[in-house]
Protein backbone atom coordinates (compact mmCIF):
# COMPACT_ATOMS: atom_id res chain seq x y z
CA UNK A 1 0.00 0.00 0.00
CA UNK A 2 2.73 2.45 0.92
CA UNK A 3 4.60 1.75 -2.29
CA UNK A 4 1.45 2.29 -4.36
CA UNK A 5 0.76 5.58 -2.63
CA UNK A 6 4.33 6.63 -3.16
CA UNK A 7 4.20 5.96 -6.88
CA UNK A 8 0.57 7.09 -7.35
CA UNK A 9 -0.21 3.98 -9.37
CA UNK A 10 -3.75 2.72 -9.88
CA UNK A 11 -4.85 -0.15 -7.65
CA UNK A 12 -5.17 -2.58 -10.58
CA UNK A 13 -1.53 -2.32 -11.52
CA UNK A 14 -0.22 -3.00 -8.04
CA UNK A 15 -2.61 -5.73 -6.98
CA UNK A 16 -0.88 -9.09 -6.61
CA UNK A 17 -1.89 -12.02 -8.76
CA UNK A 18 -4.13 -14.64 -7.12
CA UNK A 19 -2.28 -17.58 -5.69
CA UNK A 20 -2.56 -21.12 -7.06
CA UNK A 21 -5.32 -22.29 -4.71
CA UNK A 22 -7.57 -19.34 -5.39
CA UNK A 23 -7.07 -19.57 -9.11
CA UNK A 24 -7.36 -23.30 -9.80
CA UNK A 25 -9.30 -25.04 -7.05
CA UNK A 26 -12.54 -23.33 -8.00
CA UNK A 27 -12.53 -24.83 -11.51
CA UNK A 28 -14.17 -28.18 -12.28
CA UNK A 29 -11.84 -31.15 -12.21
CA UNK A 30 -12.39 -32.18 -15.83
CA UNK A 31 -12.95 -30.02 -18.85
CA UNK A 32 -15.58 -32.45 -20.13
CA UNK A 33 -17.52 -32.03 -16.90
CA UNK A 34 -17.31 -28.26 -17.29
CA UNK A 35 -18.50 -28.43 -20.89
CA UNK A 36 -21.42 -30.68 -19.96
CA UNK A 37 -22.46 -28.30 -17.17
CA UNK A 38 -22.23 -25.38 -19.59
CA UNK A 39 -24.25 -27.37 -22.11
CA UNK A 40 -27.01 -27.92 -19.55
CA UNK A 41 -27.25 -24.23 -18.75
CA UNK A 42 -26.92 -22.62 -22.15
CA UNK A 43 -28.03 -25.01 -24.86
CA UNK A 44 -31.55 -26.08 -24.03
CA UNK A 45 -33.58 -27.91 -26.64
CA UNK A 46 -34.97 -25.41 -29.13
CA UNK A 47 -38.34 -26.19 -30.75
CA UNK A 48 -37.52 -24.10 -33.80
CA UNK A 49 -34.66 -26.49 -34.59
CA UNK A 50 -37.06 -29.34 -35.38
CA UNK A 51 -38.93 -27.02 -37.76
CA UNK A 52 -35.66 -26.15 -39.48
CA UNK A 53 -34.80 -29.84 -39.99
CA UNK A 54 -38.35 -30.43 -41.27
CA UNK A 55 -37.80 -27.71 -43.84
CA UNK A 56 -34.46 -29.06 -45.13
CA UNK A 57 -35.19 -32.80 -44.83
CA UNK A 58 -35.87 -33.33 -48.55
CA UNK A 59 -32.63 -31.70 -49.60
CA UNK A 60 -30.50 -32.70 -46.62
CA UNK A 61 -28.32 -35.11 -48.61
CA UNK A 62 -27.53 -32.39 -51.14
CA UNK A 63 -26.96 -29.81 -48.43
CA UNK A 64 -24.91 -31.81 -45.91
CA UNK A 65 -24.47 -35.27 -47.44
CA UNK A 66 -20.82 -34.98 -48.45
CA UNK A 67 -19.88 -33.44 -45.12
CA UNK A 68 -21.56 -36.32 -43.25
CA UNK A 69 -19.97 -38.93 -45.53
CA UNK A 70 -16.52 -37.43 -44.91
CA UNK A 71 -17.08 -37.61 -41.15
CA UNK A 72 -18.33 -41.20 -41.34
CA UNK A 73 -15.38 -42.30 -43.52
CA UNK A 74 -13.15 -41.75 -40.51
CA UNK A 75 -14.86 -44.73 -38.84
CA UNK A 76 -14.26 -47.15 -41.76
CA UNK A 77 -11.15 -48.78 -40.23
CA UNK A 78 -13.02 -49.51 -37.00
CA UNK A 79 -16.40 -50.81 -38.18
CA UNK A 80 -16.38 -54.37 -39.49
CA UNK A 81 -19.19 -56.11 -41.40
CA UNK A 82 -20.23 -58.39 -38.52
CA UNK A 83 -20.69 -55.52 -36.02
CA UNK A 84 -23.94 -54.14 -34.60
CA UNK A 85 -23.85 -50.34 -34.82
CA UNK A 86 -26.21 -47.82 -33.24
CA UNK A 87 -26.42 -44.50 -35.10
CA UNK A 88 -27.69 -41.76 -32.81
CA UNK A 89 -28.93 -39.03 -35.14
CA UNK A 90 -29.57 -41.37 -38.08
CA UNK A 91 -30.89 -38.56 -40.29
CA UNK A 92 -31.48 -39.69 -43.85
CA UNK A 93 -29.61 -42.99 -43.49
CA UNK A 94 -26.17 -42.09 -44.79
CA UNK A 95 -24.51 -44.41 -42.23
CA UNK A 96 -26.59 -47.33 -43.49
CA UNK A 97 -25.31 -46.92 -47.03
CA UNK A 98 -21.68 -46.48 -45.94
CA UNK A 99 -21.24 -49.53 -43.69
CA UNK A 100 -21.91 -53.21 -44.41
CA UNK A 101 -22.63 -53.89 -40.74
CA UNK A 102 -26.02 -54.04 -39.04
CA UNK A 103 -26.98 -50.42 -38.38
CA UNK A 104 -29.85 -49.44 -36.09
CA UNK A 105 -30.84 -45.80 -36.06
CA UNK A 106 -32.30 -43.28 -33.63
CA UNK A 107 -33.77 -40.15 -35.23
CA UNK A 108 -36.22 -37.75 -33.58
CA UNK A 109 -37.30 -36.02 -36.81
CA UNK A 110 -39.97 -37.79 -38.87
CA UNK A 111 -39.27 -35.68 -41.96
CA UNK A 112 -35.66 -36.85 -42.07
CA UNK A 113 -36.83 -40.46 -41.85
CA UNK A 114 -39.31 -40.04 -44.70
CA UNK A 115 -36.45 -39.51 -47.14
CA UNK A 116 -34.82 -42.79 -46.02
CA UNK A 117 -35.80 -45.80 -48.13
CA UNK A 118 -33.66 -48.62 -46.71
CA UNK A 119 -34.59 -51.60 -44.51
CA UNK A 120 -32.70 -50.69 -41.35
CA UNK A 121 -34.62 -50.54 -38.09
CA UNK A 122 -34.97 -46.88 -37.15
CA UNK A 123 -36.64 -45.61 -34.00
CA UNK A 124 -38.33 -42.23 -34.19
CA UNK A 125 -37.45 -40.83 -30.78
CA UNK A 126 -34.92 -38.46 -29.21
CA UNK A 127 -31.60 -39.83 -28.00
CA UNK A 128 -32.56 -38.94 -24.43
CA UNK A 129 -34.98 -41.92 -24.49
CA UNK A 130 -32.46 -44.73 -25.03
CA UNK A 131 -33.12 -46.00 -21.51
CA UNK A 132 -35.77 -48.68 -22.05
CA UNK A 133 -35.18 -49.24 -25.75
CA UNK A 134 -32.11 -51.50 -25.67
CA UNK A 135 -30.63 -54.05 -23.29
CA UNK A 136 -27.14 -53.60 -21.86
CA UNK A 137 -24.09 -54.37 -24.00
CA UNK A 138 -25.84 -55.00 -27.32
CA UNK A 139 -23.83 -52.77 -29.69
CA UNK A 140 -20.24 -53.01 -30.85
CA UNK A 141 -20.11 -49.34 -31.85
CA UNK A 142 -22.20 -46.21 -31.48
CA UNK A 143 -22.04 -43.38 -33.99
CA UNK A 144 -22.97 -39.93 -32.81
CA UNK A 145 -21.96 -37.64 -35.66
CA UNK A 146 -23.10 -34.00 -35.62
CA UNK A 147 -25.73 -34.63 -32.96
CA UNK A 148 -24.30 -34.27 -29.45
CA UNK A 149 -24.91 -30.53 -29.33
CA UNK A 150 -28.66 -31.20 -29.73
CA UNK A 151 -29.00 -33.37 -26.60
CA UNK A 152 -31.15 -31.99 -23.79
CA UNK A 153 -29.11 -33.84 -21.16
CA UNK A 154 -25.75 -34.86 -22.62
CA UNK A 155 -24.54 -36.63 -19.46
CA UNK A 156 -27.59 -38.86 -19.46
CA UNK A 157 -27.33 -39.67 -23.18
CA UNK A 158 -23.64 -40.55 -22.98
CA UNK A 159 -24.38 -42.67 -19.92
CA UNK A 160 -26.98 -44.60 -21.93
CA UNK A 161 -24.58 -44.95 -24.86
CA UNK A 162 -21.98 -46.38 -22.51
CA UNK A 163 -24.58 -48.78 -21.11
CA UNK A 164 -25.55 -50.22 -24.53
CA UNK A 165 -21.95 -50.59 -25.74
CA UNK A 166 -20.18 -53.89 -25.33
CA UNK A 167 -17.03 -53.69 -23.20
Amino acid sequence: CEERQRRNLPDVLTRSKPDFKHRYLRRPRHRLHHRLQLHKRQHRHKPWLMKWYNAIADGYDELRGEEQRAKLRQFNPYIEPDMRVLDVGFGTGISDEMFDSTVIGIEPNKSMLQSYDGNTTVYNRPADDLGGLFEESVFDAVLCVSTAHHFKDAERVFGQIRRVLRP
